[in-house]
């Protein structure tokens, strides 16, 4: 708990990705991040950014990982074909993540 989470994504499209949310909790389904810009109220500014490590790869970022934040993740082109899709599960002590291509 407390630690940032960075869940890749490679892409050959110019045009970046979208990212999207999950939450196991209550099932919300959420963009984090659309057209380069994070979405969302003041909370999903302060928990996530996604930074263009190298030329295609998206990288988001959790920050201070909760419990809470247990849920699927995943990555889109932004013509709405999914790149990579992650299933994190947070615990108090460690999380872990699965993806799925």
């Amino acid at each position: 708990m407390g630690d940032t989470l960075i869940l890749g994504c490679n892409t050959a499209e110019s045009s970046g990705v979208d990212w999207t949310q999950k939450l196991s909790i209550d099932g919300h389904f959420s963009y984090i991040y659309v057209n380069g810009s994070i979405v969302g109220d003041a909370n999903i500014l302060i928990r996530f950014s996604v930074v263009n490590t190298s030329e295609g790869e998206y990288s988001l970022r959790i920050y201070n990982v909760h419990p809470a934040y247990s849920g699927w993740y995943n990555c889109y082109e932004t013509d709405g074909r999914r790149i990579i899709g992650y299933y994190v599960v947070m615990t108090s002590m460690f999380f872990i993540t699965f993806n799925r291509k």
